[in-house]
């Protein structure tokens, strides 16, 4: 059996089964974020975690909308795993969709954590001399000072939310952006792996991830009145 058809056997195994396992994945992510979520629905509205919060889910939403319509849109089903441009389309897509929902979804669960009274410390950039600081806002603190993603990773990981830190896979990213990949004939090489295999399944995941989770936020957004009033009547 040659290569190519090879890697399209794996392919076709990997839509088949994923059904199941995505459905394991998305109680795991559901159980993992369960203790803080629950910490959300614990907090008085007027303190000042709940308007933290608040203020987190509604930027949130806005770019997440936003981003994800864009990528949308670059997204094309009709791959040809035979073909050396599909592929690093595909890798490149992956990229994408770390950079963009991905790490929306990271941001938020940032916040989430730090409404449930996680300190989370960053250093300041703004300032001559290094100064540390506590993570309130997403717009404020974590996109203007350029927070890592391995950072935050590591920060959700360090607080329980393991699973889903795993999958949003920085060092996978890193290896992209840095192009340390090979290109072999038609064969491409990530991490010494196929890359369509790696990145398929990579893909298939985080899109559980980021689906479930903000399934789960918009919950508790309806359920604690954090939506806009004129959102709320739709």
């Amino acid at each position: 059996m040659s290569e190519d058809l090879e890697i399209k056997k794996k392919v076709e195994q990997i839509k088949q089964t994923f059904q199941k396992e995505a459905a394991k994945l998305r109680r795991s992510i559901i159980s993992e974020l369960y203790p803080v979520i629950n910490g959300i629905y614990s907090l008085d509205t007027s303190s000042r975690n709940f308007e933290l919060y608040k203020e987190a889910y509604n930027y949130f939403r806005e770019k997440f909308k936003e981003k994800r319509g864009i990528l949308q849109s670059i997204f094309c089903e009709d791959i040809e795993f035979s073909k050396l441009k599909d592929k690093l389309y595909l890798l490149f897509f992956y990229l994408g969709a770390i950079e963009s929902v991905g790490n929306s979804i990271v941001d938020m669960l940032v916040l989430l954590l730090v409404a449930n009274g996680r300190d989370f410390h960053i250093e300041c950039r703004s300032y001559r001399t290094p100064k540390i600081r506590h993570v309130y806002s997403i717009r404020e603190d974590l996109e203007k000072e350029w927070v890592p993603l391995g950072t935050k990773l590591s920060f959700l990981s360090e607080n329980g939310i393991e699973k889903i830190s795993r999958i949003i896979d920085s060092d996978l990213r890193n290896a992209i952006v840095h192009l340390k990949f090979e290109i072999k004939e038609n064969r491409l090489i990530v991490k010494g792996e196929a890359a369509e295999i790696k990145i398929l399944v990579g893909l298939r995941r985080l899109f559980v991830v980021i689906n479930t989770v903000e399934a789960v936020m918009n919950k508790v957004a309806e359920d604690r009145g954090l939506l806009p009033k004129e959102d709320d009547k739709q």
